[in-house]
């Protein structure tokens, strides 16, 4: 085992060892790592400290990427114990959302007019905090590690400007901790001059890494509508820009005139074309680029004369059709269902990876449901040459947990009944009570979608109506965090969410908080037209075979397995995950369940719930 001189912790814990050893082997070779390795592991300090090391000794900097903010205290706490440690100091930006570091009041207020009056604000000097540069200020406050609320505040009673400190303290950084969106979207363009370095510096670790591919596709995707284009015409009578109110009062009528109940796939030129033709007919013809430019001017008008109820519509225009220009291949879609819409979304993820991760000197892809990786390095579009594939036991006890598939029940479309609703009903009534009984404390049954979810809890008995809490469609996320702490502080219940939400994903049910999970059908997607252009162009671009997997198979089975993932969260842990849908013992989706869980079907899941409960007395109720 190679020495660690940063590892701040007296125990290294199993598999830790080799999963420090393979990163710093990554990383010296300019290798990327893709890597599965489930919970318990210690990934954060694991790849931070072989990360960090060479970084110091080679004038290198580490991007650490997470989604959650939660994420980002474990980090900082992690490099105040290694700086702690360390013969040369660590330096440290911690970067989120510049509306989420904003001290000014409108950030929290307005936030979908936040975009427009920041950079309407700094454009004219207006922002007191952004207009003051205080040196002095910047060199204390880059002496020691915070995390960023601590640093927003401090800017904020110096009345600095927290974002705009924070990117110009890169430049002297050892380690950033920021999302996704700051390397592989173009805000890296607006502060990769400020930086000091190339992306051959990199050493880039991404925290949760199977998320990386579908944050890439929302980033490139938007949708148009009439509801949008009228209220962009309206906002251009606002503000007396009657030419650009005609245009777009055309562009309207080009929607309308299309056929209806029809969902069909579009070009390119299907908007910028008849756009262009609208243009030239105009009282003041211009081209499109020209136009583009008196979107910016005018959005910028709304903003100033305070004309946009909740945001620019003018704005939101402009930014689709930008992103409607894209030479990135996408899906494009004209649908008139109910009433006209617009709308196109990114097919191949690589194309903002790739650029990317080709030129960074490593990269360590980490996540607790990163199987098979292969297939993450495919989509990314990372090469043979520079990856590593490695999937990670669990060091969890294994009979600790207990995984099982039921027969006979399913979400499959063509099954979906009266009857097959009132079985799965029955089946989560009878596990619920022997859960209860047995241990008093929680379970959560997660759904393939809202409408399964109700679909489902009308037949559930009424005896435990009482005891289920409820994930609503568009819950905040403080009342999901209520939720949460019903759970926590009021146990004995039963939460009913829907696969790929905050509850199945982003919540971390610490202190066995939940003695079962039961999963709900296959989250396959649902056949629409997006899923169908996505499918066919993987299965073009990979093979049918690894086409169907990529775009189908593999991703509603990790959808499954972060859901039931939720249970077992330490080592510690006891749990019984339930997979309800008998489709989970087929080979082609058996294969993608990690190794660990030893999933086996049953249609007796009530006695082996009693089972495993009356063998772990700790989970007795006075316990």
């Amino acid at each position: 085992m190679l020495k660690f001189n940063l590892f701040p912790f007296e125990k290294i814990r199993s598999g830790q060892a080799e999963f420090m050893n393979d990163v710093a082997a990554a990383i010296e070779n300019r290798k990327i790592l893709l890597s599965h390795a489930p919970t318990g592991i210690g990934k954060t300090v694991s790849a931070l400290v072989p990360a960090v090391e060479y970084a110091l000794k080679n004038d290198k900097i580490v991007f650490f990427l997470t989604s959650k903010q939660s994420q980002h205290k474990i980090v900082i706490e992690t490099l105040k114990k290694m700086s702690n440690i360390s013969d040369s100091k660590i330096k440290v930006v911690d970067l989120i959302s510049k509306q989420a570091m904003c001290p000014r009041e409108i950030a929290a207020e307005h936030p979908a007019l936040f975009s427009d009056f920041c950079r309407l604000d700094q454009k004219t000097g207006r922002c007191k905090y952004f207009i003051n540069n205080n040196n002095q200020f910047k060199e204390k406050i880059n002496s020691e590690i915070l995390h960023v609320e601590e640093f927003k505040k401090l800017c904020s009673n110096e009345w600095v400007c927290p974002h705009k400190c924070a990117l110009e303290l890169i430049s002297t950084a050892n380690v950033v901790v920021c999302d996704y969106n700051y390397l592989f979207t173009d805000i890296y363009d607006n502060f990769s001059d400020k930086i000091g370095k190339s992306l051959s510096d990199f050493i880039v670790i991404i925290d949760e890494a199977h998320n990386l591919s579908n944050r890439l596709v929302d980033y490139l995707s938007g949708e148009l509508n009439v509801d949008i284009l009228d209220g962009a015409r309206k906002e251009a009578q606002k503000i007396d820009r009657k030419d650009l109110s005609q245009i777009i009062k055309k562009l309207i009528g080009f929607f309308e005139s299309q056929p209806k109940n029809k969902e069909v796939n579009v070009l390119l030129g299907f908007l910028i074309d008849k756009l262009n033709n609208i243009l030239k007919e105009s009282l003041n013809p211009i081209g499109f680029d020209d136009f583009f430019e008196e979107l910016k001017k005018a959005a910028d008008e709304v903003f100033e004369q305070k004309v946009a109820e909740e945001y620019s519509k003018l704005n939101f225009l402009k930014t689709f059709l930008e992103g409607w220009k894209t030479n990135s291949p996408c899906s494009r879609i004209f649908s008139f269902v109910d009433s006209p819409k617009l709308s196109y979304k990114l097919l191949d993820p690589s194309s903002l990876s790739n650029t990317v991760l080709s030129k960074v000197h490593s990269a360590i892809l980490m996540s607790g449901t990163f199987s098979p990786p292969e297939m993450y390095a495919d989509v990314l579009g990372i090469s043979n040459e520079r990856a590593i594939f490695k999937i990670y036991p669990s060091y969890f006890p294994q009979e600790n947990r207990f995984v099982a598939v039921t027969k006979n029940l399913t979400s499959l479309y063509s099954y979906r009944s009266k009857d097959m609703f009132y079985a799965i009903a029955e089946k989560i009534t009878n596990i619920s009570k022997i859960i209860i009984e047995k241990t008093g404390q929680n379970i959560a049954v997660f759904f393939p979608s809202y409408l399964f979810l109700n679909e489902v809890q009308q037949y559930i008995d009424d005896k435990l109506k009482s005891k289920l809490i409820v994930e609503l469609r568009h819950m905040r996320k403080t009342d999901k965090e209520n939720l949460y702490n019903q759970l926590k502080f009021f146990p004995g219940k039963i939460l009913f969410g829907v696969i790929a939400g905050s509850l199945s994903e982003g919540f971390d049910y610490e202190n066995n908080l939940l003695k079962c999970v039961i999963v709900v059908g296959l989250p396959l997607n649902p056949p629409d037209l997006f899923r169908k252009n996505f499918q066919e162009y993987y299965c073009k671009k990979f093979g049918k075979r690894k086409g169907i997997l990529y775009s189908n198979t593999y991703p509603a089975i990790n959808k499954a397995v972060q859901a039931g993932g939720r249970a077992i969260r330490s080592e510690t842990d006891r749990a019984i995950i339930v997979l309800m849908d008998y489709r989970y013992i087929f080979p082609e989706y058996m294969q993608c369940l990690p190794p660990e869980w030893n999933a086996r079907s049953s249609d007796k899941i009530e006695d082996l719930c009693e089972k495993f409960f009356d063998k772990n007395n700790s989970y007795n109720k006075e316990n």
